[in-house]
Parts: C-alpha cells; structure tokens; sequence
C-alpha cells in the first residue's frame, strides 16, 4: 500500500505540474478516487473479480445476427407458429445471448476505477457475468424439449435482471460527481451502448417467450411475436397515459388529463411494450412538470398528444404541456445519463453538495430496495433511455422547450420492417 501511494503521489505532482490552472480540482479528484478503491470493506471492490475470460472473449469475438423480424413474418403469414419456428428460435438465442452478454461484459473493462467501484455497477457486472456462465454452458436444443427447458432459463434471467438499470443508474449517478468532463462523456457513450445491447437481448428474449405462446395458444391475425402489424398509437398512449397518471396521483393527490387529437386512426408496425415504455416516461414529466406548476389551480391544464402520420407507415407523436419547462442548465444536461429533473444542479450541471447528501441518505434502504423501487422520478435515466429505445427501433426523439411555458416533445417511429433495413445501429 506505502509503494502504491507514493507511485501515485508522485504521477500526481507531475501531472499538476503540466496543468497548473486545474490543479486544486484535479488533485481533489484524483484524491477521491483513491479513496474510493481503496475503502474495498465499504462497497466492496472491482478487485474481487476477474475481468478476462477466456470464455468471455471467444464469445465476444462472433457478430451478432439480425433480428429475424422477415423469417418471423413468413412463418405467421402461413397461420401458424410450429414445433420447427419454436425450436429455430431456441437455436437462435443460445447462439446470441452469450456473445451479446460476452460483448457488454467485455466493455466494462474500459471504464475508469471510480465507476467500477460503485456498488450499483458491481451489481450489474456480477449479474451479467452470472447469466453468461449459467447460458454459455448449455447445449444446443435439438428438440422441443430441450428447447422448452432452454426457454424456462431465459425466461428466469429476463426476470431476474429486469431492474439492474436502476442500480445502474444508482452507480453512474454517485461517480459522474467525481470524474472530468472527458471522462462522463465516455462513460455515456458506454451506457448508449450498454443499453442498445440490452434493448437487443431482452427483445429476442421476450419475442421468444411469446412464440412458445402462440405456439401453445394461437394467435390473433396481427400479431408477430412482439409485435403487431397494425397497432393503434392512440390506445398504446392512452394506456401510458394511465400508468403515468396513477403514479403522478401516488406521489401528488392529483393529475392532469390527456387528450388524443390529430389523425387519431394512425397505426403501426411495432413492439407495442417498447412504444409504451416510452410514452409512459415522457408523460410522467409532462404530468409532474403541470401538477407542481399548476398545484394551485383549481383545474390543471391537460396534456395534449398529437397523431401524424406519413404515406410510408412514419408516426410522429407531439406531447404538449403547459408545466413551466426547464432553465438552460437543466437542458444542457437532458440527454445524459444520470442527472435527473429532480436532481439539484450548480450552473455547470454538477449536483450540488445539498444533492449529493440527499442521495447518500437513501442509501439505508440498501441497494435491492432501491433497485425494485417504482418512483416517478430521481434516477436520470428516463429521457435519455427513451431516446435509445426509440433510436434503437429506428425512430426518433427530441424535445422544443419554452422555459416559462412548457415543452413539447415529439416521438418520430417508423414501421419495424424498416428498422433493420435502414437503421443497422445495433442488431
């Protein structure tokens, strides 16, 4: 430990040397990672794990194949889903998900100390690690049987790990306090990317589950796995609509109506959970933003979401709120990762020292607690995460804000046959 300290003062000296205008913040920072990794009894440390995996590495090696959204339309085109699609579909995912988890595990190696020694990331680290090895060790499904017991295991792994963002997020958030400019900006492209990854495995493995489905069961004439053919936009944002609303109601007494307006018949080829998710996360803003706004009042002013559609199957969704929108400071920081609306920003986008204490008090409640925690907001996921799930399936998201007024954002989806045609950003 005397060696190790004293190698490091030293590279310290020299670097504040070069840089003298930074050294007091430098040096503070560099200070607080050390301390970091070196209280190991605390949050425990990346130390404890091996990174390079021989396993790992020839996995990670292989590319990824397409989502087979085409061969998926063939075989509901001819009316039912048989024994040979379900047995197909299993072949399929234990070729892919342990090179897709070998390539997201593989990545973690590239980020800085202070973000690998976050309890939250340790977390999603271990987790993967642990799906990779219980996946990469089974045998190929040769038969329906095997396949169905293939599918039983990943339909476990998809429960189990469902809310590791959130102890992501819990883990990017308390690092970016102590890391340079260039160094959040590389952890953020880290977690687009981990989360493109992530939408790419939980999608075959979802669209697997409701094949076996529709093998057992049948299946309605617009249905493709996950996805349906024609959805209709209005339901799918009425039913977030709700969601939003019962947990603006929780955490308030009260929310604001929606109302559907434009070309209210649009419909379109999509997953119709993914559309959700997003619309659920940008109208719990828009009701959060109108309530507190607003409180007051002896009426709220509704949200208000608008249908247009293009001759090629495009669906744009406007939301439109009357909630204040943000300052410049807040809007500068939108689309990173881990700094929430409800975070207390400096005017350099940092969380203040106010902030930093309000987070470190949640901490009593442990960190499964705060995984498995449905909130309206706090974790700084939400806007950004909406973005690459949209970007993911080919679409578009970005927000006009009018600070004094409100903020309209706009969700630009296209037809998910087009998806891997035009927009190969992930497989």
């Amino acid at each position: 430990h005397t060696h190790t300290h004293t190698h490091t003062h030293t590279h310290t000296h020299t670097h504040t040397h070069t840089h003298t205008p930074n050294v007091h913040c430098n040096t503070m920072r560099r200070s607080i990672r050390l301390l970091a990794v070196l209280e190991r009894d605390i949050v425990g440390s990346v130390f404890d794990f091996d990174f390079y995996d021989v396993r790992v590495a020839e996995h990670a090696k292989k590319v990824p194949r397409p989502f087979p959204i085409h061969e998926m339309i063939e075989w509901y085109d001819s009316g039912s889903v048989t024994e040979e699609n379900v047995v197909w579909s299993a072949r399929l995912l234990h070729r892919e998900l342990p090179l897709r988890l070998a390539r997201t595990i593989g990545s973690f190696e590239n980020l800085p100390l202070i973000v690998l020694n976050q309890p939250g990331m340790l977390m999603v680290f271990q987790e993967y690690r642990s799906s990779f090895n219980e996946l990469s060790k089974e045998k190929v499904p040769e038969n329906l049987e095997e396949a169905m017991a293939y599918s039983a295991i990943i339909d476990g792994l998809l429960k189990k790990n469902a809310n590791l963002l959130t102890a992501l997020s819990e883990g990017v958030s308390n690092a970016k306090q102590f890391m340079t400019e260039e160094e959040i900006q590389r952890l953020d492209e880290f977690i687009h990317l981990f989360i493109g990854h992530r939408l790419g495995r939980r999608l075959l493995g979802a669209n697997h589950q409701a094949i076996i489905d529709h093998y057992r069961n049948g299946f309605a004439p617009q249905e493709v796995g996950v996805f349906h053919r024609d959805a209709m936009v209005k339901f799918i944002i009425e039913a977030a609509a709700e969601e939003a609303q019962d947990l603006c109601a929780a955490e308030y007494g009260q929310f604001p109506e929606l109302t559907v307006r434009g070309e209210v018949d649009a419909k379109l080829f999509c997953v119709p959970a993914n559309l959700q998710a997003i619309l659920v996360e940008l109208l719990k803003n828009s009701m959060k933003s109108t309530v507190e706004r607003h409180s007051m009042s002896h009426v709220l002013p509704e949200v208000e979401a608008n249908l247009f559609t293009s001759p090629e199957g495009t669906v744009l969704i406007e939301l439109c709120d009357k909630g204040g929108g943000m300052s410049s400071v807040s809007e500068a920081s939108l689309w990173r990762y881990g700094v929430s609306g409800t975070t207390l920003l400096d005017k350099h986008g940092r969380r203040t020292a106010k902030a930093v204490q309000q987070q470190q008090q949640q901490h009593h409640l442990g960190l499964r607690d705060i995984v498995n925690k449905n909130r309206l907001s706090g974790y700084g996921f939400g806007l950004p995460l909406s973005k690459a799930r949209a970007n993911y399936f080919g679409g578009e998201l970005w927000i006009q804000n009018m600070e004094g007024h409100g903020i309209d954002t706009y969700i630009k989806m296209i037809p998910a046959t087009q998806r891997w045609a035009k927009n190969p950003w992930l497989a």
